[in-house]
């Protein structure tokens, strides 16, 4: 059994939000974590915990990369030990049927007790989660391609992988910062053969990370919960390290749940317009679209075109409840009630009909360094009148952020100097 030595890191428990209640379920993949103490990354950790605690997604098998930073690794090493315990006490139990499967050195139980890479996480995990099993691997000056295809092959849906590294280490802030964004930059652009040594202290379980969530990437939103350096928590920047929180979710699409539900919105759009028929009967489901709607939750906007030129345009942020009623309802509503048009009585010209599923809004407090206009929806409310864009709205007019904004204002009918709230969402859209 392998034992904490690290009590400085314990009781991250006494100030995150314990009221939050588990709402949203969405298929959580990855988590990047930093492994400093808890006095310098509260806010990163708190961030994440809430992140957690609000998600009804629960794994039973945790990979957690960690950086021996103590005794040289020639290649990534797990640990022969049946549990893992916490300095309170608690035992983890480590999934070594997992592990015999994965093409991997050994290393003694003493570097792991001696190592708080992965220590640190662990109380995290049993705040959040039950019933789960972890699969410490450490990492040092080589990462093995045999290893994340075998990651690879053995992931399922109810496994989550971490890594845990600090960003740059001991430059002035001004200098963190620089070097710290374009780090940011690369994990989210997945460019992990530009990450040097410097640039964080994981090198290769980054690396490692972000091949498997490569294999992902078309189904996959990755975003970064919050970034921090030392400097802000001691007030000395002449002299600090660099931390981020990253959560990932699976986001998109199968093209064969894609062609059902399209072939759906169409029977629902026929029925309504040919035969006054707007029912809603919900269809022969197979497994695997079972198992879809089961698993994730969106919201949802319907789009009709008629010979190329919107016709109706209808949906909700609720990301809650039957989808597929709700992909019913959107289609009847933007066919028939969307008030810049007129209903539509006949299908001749309608060529087109998009589906777009929502991710869950998420506020922001900074328009202009946390909303990509080409990338993100929008949405904007005063507490009264309110107005959204899908993400591709901008890139299709050529609009800048300045003009995206200025036309999203317009159409919400919103002063430009009133007090709003914005919030930014992702979606995957296809017809």
């Amino acid at each position: 059994m392998i034992s904490s030595k690290f009590t400085d890191f314990y009781r991250i428990d006494r100030k995150v939000n314990k009221n939050t209640k588990s709402s949203i379920k969405r298929h959580l993949i990855g988590l990047i974590i930093p492994h400093a103490g808890y006095y310098y990354t509260f806010e990163i950790l708190q961030e994440i915990i809430n992140s957690l605690k609000n998600n009804i997604f629960s794994p039973k098998k945790i990979i957690i990369f960690g950086i021996s930073h103590n005794i040289w690794l020639k290649n990534p090493s797990s640990t022969l030990s049946e549990y893992y315990e916490t300095i309170d006490k608690t035992k983890i139990e480590i999934d070594q049927d997992f592990i015999k499967k994965l093409d991997i050195d050994y290393v003694s139980n003493e570097v792991f007790e001696n190592e708080h890479s992965i220590e640190v996480i662990l109380p995290i995990l049993n705040f959040v989660y039950s019933d789960f099993k972890i699969i410490p691997i450490l990492f040092n000056s080589n990462f093995s391609d045999k290893l994340i295809d075998k990651i690879i092959e053995l992931h399922d849906k109810d496994t989550l992988i971490i890594c845990s590294t600090d960003l740059s280490h001991f430059k002035s802030s001004e200098e963190a910062e620089k070097q710290d964004k374009k780090t940011i930059d690369k994990i989210f652009n997945f460019e992990y053969n530009k990450i040097k040594e410097e640039d964080l202290c994981n090198k290769n379980g980054m690396i490692t990370f972000l091949k498997i969530m490569e294999e992902f990437i078309s189904y996959i939103d990755i975003s970064l919960l919050k970034y921090q350096h030392s400097g802000q928590i001691t007030k000395n920047n002449s002299r600090v390290v660099g931390y981020a929180g990253f959560i990932v979710y699976l986001v998109n699409i199968p093209t064969d749940i894609k062609l059902f539900i399209s072939n759906f919105v169409k029977d629902i759009l026929t029925k309504a317009v040919e035969k006054n028929d707007k029912k809603f009967i919900k269809p022969i489901l197979s497994k695997k679209v079972t198992k879809f709607l089961e698993e994730r939750n969106f919201g949802v906007f319907i789009t009709i075109y008629e010979k190329n030129l919107l016709r109706g345009c209808i949906g909700t942020f609720d990301d809650t409840g039957d989808l597929l009623r709700k992909i019913h309802n959107n289609t009847l509503s933007a066919a028939f009630n969307d008030s810049r048009f007129d209903k539509i009585t006949s299908l001749d010209g309608i060529n087109k009909i998009e589906i777009s599923l929502l991710t869950p809004l998420k506020k922001i407090n900074n328009i202009e360094t946390e909303y990509n206009h080409l990338e993100h929806g929008i949405y904007v409310t005063n507490g009264i009148q309110n107005a959204t864009f899908l993400p591709k709205v901008a890139s299709e007019n050529n609009w800048t952020k300045k003009e995206t904004l200025e036309h999203l204002f317009n159409k919400g009918n919103i002063k430009i100097n009133d007090k709003v709230t914005y919030y930014i969402y992702k979606s995957v859209s296809f017809s």
